[in-house]
């Protein structure tokens, strides 16, 4: 290296300490891999044309980088090391790799989202819903105070939702824990008989033992707290990894969705009035008007976001009882996509279905559109406000094929095992991808139900805006090659009269609720809050030493597990 010119010192210096940052930050294993050996070797040495140098550092980096990056992560953990740990049912399970961007032009050129190209936080968030799991039981029990934040969005309720189910979840399994409710909000919210409920008091906030946010950020809150972000928001400012806090979801790098114990119901216990009273022609409708109900007709509940999602999800009900003779009722919390689907259209369906006239009952008025000479009535009804114990109630009473749109929803219908069709707006992309990535994994032997998730992810691809930038993730290319939004809807239909999709529909469900609940890693956080802060000093050090190879993570849960043995 003595004979370079100073010039070239000067370069292959540079490209020496850029190559050891990386290695570190990337998780690279010298006494794995030998490219990674050599090439430290040769930068040492400099015998080699320094032109040559710098081709094996964009090979190193550039060309082999992003695979090596995820090659690394997702080769990190052992099924067998967490089964012997006592740990199998939080073995990391990669459905979807790391985000990256494309080049536009050229989709082979692609990179790693900068803040998931280190392996050590990568490993850390894919371990923590295991790591967590030991504090279960730890912290001492008494009345400690816990304060669950929100910030309630002015586009539904669905975050107001999120925080009572949590702080019902916590109370399920801790009862003698003091629970507070603190939103910001500039709506009316409904009661809460369960819990005390604050408008946002600072003061008041500051006495907690433990404070949550969930499930969306508010930046304003200047004050530490555990951060968790509503289902696929990983990709976001505010729960990438590097953010240190997290997101719900089923990606790996997720903690769940929330599943909920879902009680038998009927149509008698429903409290909607109007809705009761188009069904069944009274507002107590006993056995024998429930009876010839179901004789009649077929229950769907749609609750739908856009126009175009909400005509597919129509086109593919219809299509899936298309030989069937009963009359369809789709009760629809919020028409408006239906309303801005007619508006300036010839014709409501693209077939006829076996349909004689769609019946749209919105909130008293009734509009009756003509489809053919025969057959059976669609009727869709809009009776008005439905509470969110009425909404339950519903989803577990409407047959297969849920229409949902939000978390709230998307939860209700898993939790009750039902096959559902998801129409969320672009915010909701990465939890969509992480879905059908779920389905292509884990229903190999439901042939039919991988075709409808499949469909499913198309028709997202409708509702997705266009993207000009230079640098664009996957969707860009899929979305220049969706099909169209009708076949994708006749594709639906068909796949969902086999019995078959229906079946890994509730297989689906099935593994959601038995490997991908959120509830625990949510109570395992908070015990986790609660234990005297030496431990959750000595548990970052231990991840910290896991996530740059100098431990095993056997070794990091038996020094953990010591540690709180002495508490």
């Amino acid at each position: 290296m003595s004979n370079l010119s100073p010039f070239h010192q000067e370069i292959l210096g540079f490209l020496g300490s850029q190559a050891r940052e990386r290695m570190k930050v990337e998780g690279y294993d010298l006494n794995l891999d030998a490219e990674a050996r050599e090439f430290q070797k040769v930068v040492e040495d400099g015998l080699l044309p320094l032109d040559e140098i710098v081709e094996n550092y964009n090979h190193l980096f550039g060309e082999r980088g992003p695979v090596h990056v995820e090659c690394r992560w997702m080769g990190a953990f052992s099924e067998k090391e967490f089964a012997e740990l006592g740990l199998g049912a939080y073995f990391p399970r990669i459905y979807r790799g790391l985000p990256r961007f494309y080049t536009r032009d050229n989709p082979t050129r692609s990179f790693i989202k900068k803040n998931f190209t280190n392996v050590g936080d990568l490993k850390r968030l894919s371990v923590d819903r295991a790591v967590f799991s030991l504090y279960e039981g730890v912290a001492p029990k008494r009345a400690w105070k816990v304060g669950i934040f929100s910030w309630v969005m002015p586009d539904g309720l669905g975050d107001w939702v999120a925080a009572v189910e949590a702080a019902k979840c916590i109370r399920a399994k801790m009862p003698w824990l003091d629970i507070h409710l603190f939103i910001v909000s500039n709506r009316e919210l409904p009661k809460c008989e369960e819990f005390p409920v604050h408008v946002y008091d600072r003061e008041e906030l500051a006495k907690m033992d433990f404070v949550l946010q969930i499930p969306t950020f508010y930046p304003e809150l200047d004050m530490p707290t555990e951060n968790v972000g509503e289902y696929g928001f990983l990709e976001s400012s505010w729960f990438h990894p590097k953010s240190g806090n997290r997101s719900m979801g089923l990606h790996v790098l997720e903690k769940g969705i929330f599943i909920r114990k879902v009680q038998r119901t009927s149509f008698a216990e429903v409290k909607q009035k109007r809705l009761l009273q188009v069904l069944f022609g009274t507002e107590l409708p006993g056995p024998a008007e429930i009876d010839a109900y179901e004789k009649r007709s077929r229950f769907h509940l749609g609750y739908l976001a856009t126009p175009l999602g909400g005509a597919i999800y129509l086109h593919s009900l219809l299509k899936m009882w298309e030989r069937d003779e009963k009359d369809i009722d789709v009760c629809c919390p919020d028409l408006s996509w239906f309303i801005q689907w007619i508006e300036g259209r010839g014709k409501v369906l693209e077939e006829p279905f076996g349909v004689k006239e769609i019946v749209v009952q919105l909130l008293d008025q009734r509009h009756v559109l003509p489809i053919g000479e025969k057959g059976k009535t669609l009727q869709l009804i809009c009776p008005g406000e439905i509470s969110l114990a009425d909404m339950q109630r519903l989803i577990y009473l409407s047959g297969e094929w849920v229409g949902v749109r939000g978390n709230q929803s998307l939860t209700e219908a898993i939790s009750a095992g039902k096959a559902f069709f998801y129409d969320g707006r672009d915010h909701a992309r990465y939890l969509i991808k992480d879905i059908v990535a779920m389905a292509e994994n884990r229903l190999s032997q439901h042939v039919s139900a991988r075709h409808a998730f499949r469909m499913m992810g198309q028709a997202f691809l409708w509702n997705l805006p266009e993207d000009t930038n230079e640098w664009v993730d996957e969707s860009h290319f899929q979305k220049e090659g969706r099909m169209d939004w009708f076949a994708i809807a006749a594709e639906l239909g068909t796949s969902l009269q086999d019995p078959d999709a229906i079946a890994g529909f509730k297989k689906f469900c099935k593994i959601c609720a038995d490997e991908h609940a959120f509830n625990p890693f949510l109570c395992h956080l908070v015990e986790r809050g609660l234990v005297p802060p030496e431990i959750r000093e000595t548990e970052k050090g231990l991840m910290q030493l896991y996530g740059v190879g100098k431990i095993s993570f056997s070794t990091l849960v038996k020094n953990l597990r010591l540690r709180m043995m002495q508490i």
